[in-house]
Parts: C-alpha cells; sequence; structure tokens
C-alpha cells in the first residue's frame, strides 16, 4: 500500500515491527500433534483461519485548506492509501474499524467527526480516511467581531452630537478608524496569506469603512452650515468660539440692503434659493447619516452573521472532496 497524500508517498513495509496473528475461527477444528511431534500442541487447517497482519504508521499528511470562510470554515484533512503495482486485482480494501485515539481539541480547530471509505484515486483501488476539522467561533467572536462592532456603533453616536462639538466628532472617527485599521493588519498578519480575501477581512474592510463615510458625512455638513452665512459657534479647548460667515455671504448680506431694488431683488432671490438648497442638502445628508447608513450595516451584519452561522453548522459532509466517499 502506499500513502497517497504524504511528501514522498510513504509505503507500508513488512519488517520487525510487523506482527502477525492468528485470528482463531470459533468453530475451528483440530487434532493432537502425532507421537512423532515434540511439543504437546494441537494442529489445525490453517484455511479455516485468518491471519492478521497490523503495523504503525506515523505520516505526515498534507491537506489543503481552504481559507476563504475563516473563522467559519470547515476543512476535510484525508489519509489516502492505494495499492501499489499491478496488486488490484489481489486485494480488497475493506473499511472496518476506524477509532480516534487523539485529542479532540487542538491548537486552532476540534475535530467535528471523520469517517472511512473506498474510493478510486488515479485508476486504483483506494481506501480513504477522512476528517472533518472546525473552529471554534467564542474566541474570535471575543477578540475580533465584537470589539470591532462597538468601535463601530462608538463612531456612529457621534451623529448625536451638537454641532458645537465638530471637532470631537471628527476625532472620535478617526482615532475608530486608527484603532480598526491596527487591529485589521494585526489580524492578517496572524493568518496564512492568500490570494483571495476571507470572510474576516470583509468584516474589518466594511468597519473600517464606516467611520470613513462619518467623517466625510459630517464634514460635509459642516460645509452646509457655513454656506448659511450665519455666525457659527465652535468649540476651541473647552471653550465656546464665535465664527464670522465667509465673505460671499457677507457681501450676499450687504446687498440685502442695498438701496438699489435691482440688486436688492437679485440679493434676495439669491439668499433664499441658495437657503432652500442648503436645507435640501442637510436634510438628506442628516437622512443618510441617521438612518441610511446605521441600516446598511445593520443589514450586513444580519446578511454576515446568517450566511456564515449556516456554513458553521451545516458544513459540507464529509466525502465532499471525492463525491464516490460516501
Amino acid at each position: 500500500m502506499i500513502f497517497y497524500n504524504t511528501d514522498e508517498n510513504k509505503e507500508t513495509v513488512v519488517d520487525q515491527k510487523t506482527i502477525i496473528q492468528i485470528i482463531a475461527h470459533k468453530d475451528f477444528r483440530y487434532q493432537m500433534a502425532g507421537p512423532d511431534s515434540i511439543k504437546n500442541v494441537y494442529i489445525f487447517s490453517g484455511s479455516e483461519n485468518d491471519l492478521s497482519l497490523s503495523r504503525t504508521y506515523q505520516v505526515n499528511l498534507l491537506c489543503n485548506y481552504d481559507m476563504m470562510y475563516y473563522p467559519f470554515d470547515s476543512q476535510v484533512c484525508y489519509i489516502e492509501m492505494i495499492t501499489k503495482g499491478n496488486n488490484d486485482h489481489l486485494v480488497d480494501l475493506v473499511p472496518h474499524q476506524l477509532d480516534f485515539l487523539g485529542p479532540q481539541e487542538l491548537s486552532q480547530y476540534f475535530v467535528r467527526g471523520f469517517q472511512q471509505c473506498n474510493s478510486v484515486q488515479r485508476g486504483k483501488k483506494s481506501l480513504r480516511v477522512e476528517v472533518l476539522l472546525g473552529r471554534r467561533l467564542l474566541g474570535n467572536a471575543l477578540t475580533v467581531f465584537l470589539p470591532t462592532a462597538l468601535l463601530t456603533v462608538i463612531g456612529h453616536l457621534t451623529n448625536y452630537f451638537k454641532p458645537f462639538f465638530f471637532e470631537a466628532v471628527i476625532s472620535v472617527n478617526l482615532t475608530v478608524m486608527l484603532v480598526l485599521a491596527t487591529m485589521f493588519l494585526s489580524v492578517s498578519a496572524t493568518l496564512p496569506a492568500t490570494s483571495y480575501v476571507k470572510m474576516v477581512d470583509i468584516w474589518m474592510l466594511f468597519n473600517l469603512f464606516i467611520p470613513f463615510i462619518e467623517v466625510f458625512l459630517h464634514t460635509y455638513i459642516d460645509q452646509l452650515r457655513d454656506d448659511e452665512g450665519e455666525v457659527k459657534e465652535v468649540n476651541s479647548h473647552g471653550k465656546s468660539r464665535k465664527i464670522e460667515p465667509i465673505t460671499t455671504i457677507q457681501v450676499v448680506k450687504e446687498k440685502l440692503v442695498s438701496i438699489n431694488e435691482m440688486i436688492q431683488q437679485d440679493a434676495l432671490r439669491e439668499h433664499y434659493n441658495r437657503k432652500n438648497i442648503n436645507q435640501k442638502k442637510l436634510k438628506f445628508a442628516s437622512m443618510i447619516s441617521l438612518r441610511l447608513t446605521p441600516t446598511i450595516a445593520a443589514i450586513f451584519f444580519g446578511t454576515f452573521w446568517i450566511f456564515g452561522l449556516s456554513l458553521y453548522f451545516f458544513p459540507r459532509e464529509l466525502g465532499a472532496i471525492n463525491p464516490t466517499c460516501n
């Protein structure tokens, strides 16, 4: 036999470590040894009983893991033993007893199940043992998902700050982005490098994108407030500070009280048009920040966890790699 999925295709051998035993049939017939025998033994026909050959092997298996659905992924690692040479017509591979004597809890995975079956590998008879490995979600939930979700919620709560605390709003969201970026890099460094994006990467990138949108919206809203031409009150090192409107608005206000009726009418028309447009933009931006952004985040969180838990609790069946192994 050949261990097919090992580095050097290790073969079975018959050496001093091999143990051969006679499995006596319960109804076997025997007779006493004749007078010419020097031992007091029973003699029986070997064709009526079986011989058992056993040997212990320690091999390093080559298993391909798909990390795309990390940490909801389940991996199938297998032992593939095939016949050597042209011995197919002399050997029947019959799955019998399979015992897993190792620990069920491993460093990164735990054993979810195992099975053995017959299959065909490169036109040869094969005996396949498959082991299904899964991950514990609690560790990842407490160290990755829960902290990132809490940081995203903290960043969103800044939408309910008063306009007076604009600087604090920007500072909180930028701090959230910095912490999320640091966590993203640390999580990525602990995982194998892959050419494809993993589920945890999608989660981290989405949470990193939320505070960026918040900063963008608050900056845009603050700019619209400046266009209103009113005295603005800001927070300066814990003290209130008033800022005069920008120059272009000041010029418009001077035209509003012009003695020239034509100039005054044009100024009034421009003033109210600008004010209506700004009010609509402010309302739309506030709607995005207070309603649309949390709605999209809630939909993403729900979809992500429903899909992930469906993969976790209903993993692909053993034998999915080789459909003949059922």
